[in-house]
């Protein structure tokens, strides 16, 4: 169902296709760099109590449990 989506990102440069796998480059790394930041300072409500490490672990709790 990615299969187009994931083209196309690789198309501008944010992931490759290596054996199989799309990994982010460089390039995709940047460009999520600032959607990580906004949706950081959503969460937080502008009182910067929120770390991004905090949220990186929310998120792959949330992913753990299948939710």
């Amino acid at each position: 169902m990615l299969n187009g989506q994931l083209k196309a990102i690789a198309a501008r440069g944010w992931a490759r296709l290596e054996a199989g796998t799309y990994t982010l480059s460089e390039a995709g790394t940047e460009a999520l760099c600032g959607f990580y930041s906004a949706l950081v300072r959503m969460l937080d409500g502008g009182r910067r109590l929120l770390d991004v490490a905090v949220f990186m672990s929310l998120i792959k709790e949330f992913e753990r449990s299948g939710s």
